[in-house]
């Protein structure tokens, strides 16, 4: 059977969910689960209660073409939110001056004539001036170094500019990750239409896999299938929930390091 591979190369996608067992961490309500990337978690749509639920749901959600709410809300968060820093990462990145020259171009726009621009993309700027050569640079090069997640420099003007610009820094950064997002999500879409096996091997786990007891304590499952020796489906839990994990196979332990024996001194 081949790998079931959920979004750019990630390795066998897995999904187990148990209820909170006592002493566990009780799932959210769907008003107490923020949204990520534009993406309102949806706990009817997609339960996670249990194990079952869980798979079912990513399964539901790639019939649908739901590859966003999937990214989201199904793939482990922080390799999520690691793997889009990493999309923008690196000196001259190609999403982040894109990125940073549009928010620049919104600003002269709203200096210019606010009502051009929609209520819900008005930046909240202290000084509505334009970005000249300068203080853009510093922009880019703060919204850079936040992403790799370094202090950035500080900024020169006066307080409110350099307010203004810090700011801006951060728009650029949240719109570079939403930018990041889109073209996530646009790779898992091709990944599953340019391999129409990897939701087959999805759905194989979710009739055959062996799921843990509801019950069971933990925070990482594995759903392993009788006939497949080399393979699995993973899964984390944090916030009460359960997220695909970016692996297909138990991480090999490092055997320990023996100290080196010094050699014995010479008898005379």
């Amino acid at each position: 059977m081949r790998t079931a591979v959920v979004a750019l190369g990630l390795a066998a996608a897995g999904l187990v969910t148990s209820p909170p067992a006592a002493g566990q961490d009780k799932a959210p309500q769907p008003d107490e689960v923020p949204p990520r990337y534009g993406q309102t978690f949806k706990a009817k749509a997609y339960p996670q209660g249990t194990a079952k639920e869980a798979l079912a749901s990513v399964i539901l959600a790639a019939e649908k073409g739901d590859y966003a709410y999937l990214a989201a809300h199904l793939l482990d968060p922080a390799f999520v939110d690691a793997r889009l820093e990493a999309m923008c990462a690196g000196p001259n990145n190609l999403i982040v001056t894109t990125t940073a020259a549009e928010v620049r171009r919104l600003v002269e726009i709203q200096v210019k004539n606010p009502d051009a621009v929609p209520r819900e993309r008005r930046l909240p700027l202290l000084k509505l001036r334009p970005l000249d050569d300068r203080a853009a640079a510093e922009v880019r090069a703060a919204a850079a170094a936040r992403l790799a997640r370094t202090e950035p420099g500080p900024f020169t003007g006066d307080p409110d500019d350099a307010n203004n610009l810090r700011f801006i820094a951060a728009v650029v950064v949240d719109q570079s990750k939403n930018a990041a997002f889109t073209q996530l999500t646009r790779s898992m879409q091709d990944k599953f239409a340019d391999d129409p096996e990897t939701l087959k091997d999805l759905r194989k786990f979710a009739r055959g896999g062996a799921f843990p007891d509801a019950t069971a304590p933990g925070d990482t499952a594995k759903i392993e299938l009788p006939d497949v020796k080399d393979r699995a489906i993973f899964l984390k839990r944090a916030a009460g929930r359960w997220y695909v994990e970016n692996k297909q196979a138990d991480e090999k332990a490092t055997a320990p390091v023996e100290p080196k024996k010094e050699p014995e001194p010479k008898k005379d």
